[in-house]
């Protein structure tokens, strides 16, 4: 099949489930939505591996407001399984959806500079085996006032959870192992809240904080991590309470050039 283009606001493309599948044949994404609003993409599974190349998923970019994907499967993808980009977007949900073996990020948010993601709802996600991170919102742009829940990042190469210029994000209910860097890492990030994860057996840190102040971090457990538990660098007047941390090599809570902390 061709790569799909929504050509009008307020559409969606629904299939029966799993046994919906899209394999474009042609070079590029399967799925592009630019400047499109109240799209909704639910209940199908997505290949860009065997045929198409060079391609995400799903990428979604340029103001294309209030979209949704839900219980989409990504069985592989040459780039990240859903990307999104560009100009600021204000509301996005992903939920409930299984990304699985993406040579790159299972789920990228790659605003263009001075643009911002805007109150994305990351939910209920499994995702495995990615090349890079889990969950990355970079550092391009900003991404204001998001939530990550209740996902599950196993095994990928990266980290599990990565968030840049993420101020007022709650990341909660969370689980990530064996992952090949920071369980989860937050930079430059302020009032956020990291609540109630698990992080365990991953190749770094189970969370990171740097240069990221007026953080809480409350009723985690982070154990197995090869490094620390809970670290904190340049992260000034964050609280942290309630966490469990055992196992960890090096450190179970550790501080550096951070004030102000309890």
């Amino acid at each position: 099949a061709a790569p799909i283009t929504y050509p009008a606001n307020i559409l969606g493309l629904r299939g029966l489930g799993r046994a919906t599948f899209i394999q474009p044949v042609m070079v590029g994404n399967a799925i592009n939505v630019t400047g499109r609003d109240d799209i909704v993409i639910r209940d199908l599974a997505i290949d860009t591996k065997t045929g198409g190349t060079f391609g995400h998923c799903i990428r979604i970019e340029d103001g294309s407001d209030r979209f949704r994907i839900e219980n989409v499967w990504i069985i592989d993808s040459d780039l990240d399984g859903i990307h999104v980009e560009g100009t600021t977007i204000d509301t996005g949900h992903i939920e409930g959806c299984h990304i699985l073996d993406a040579d790159g990020t299972g789920i990228e948010v790659d605003m263009d500079a001075a643009n911002f993601m805007y109150r994305l709802h990351v939910d209920g996600n499994d995702i495995r085996n990615c090349g890079a991170q889990g969950i990355l919102f970079a550092a391009s742009g900003g991404n204001h006032y998001c939530k990550v829940t209740n996902n599950i990042v196993l095994s990928c190469t990266s980290d599990g959870i990565f968030v840049s210029d993420g101020d007022h994000s709650m990341i909660q209910g969370n689980t990530c192992t064996s992952n090949g860097g920071e369980g989860i890492y937050l930079i430059s990030t302020e009032h956020a809240q990291v609540l109630g994860n698990t992080c365990q057996g991953n190749a770094l840190d189970g969370i990171y904080l740097s240069t990221s102040d007026n953080t809480t971090v409350v009723g985690n457990t982070c154990q197995g991590n090869t490094y620390i538990g809970i670290s904190l660098d340049s992260s000034n007047s964050c609280n942290l309470t309630g966490n469990t941390c055992q196992g960890n090599v090096r450190h179970g809570i550790y501080m550096e050039s951070s004030n102000n902390n309890m």
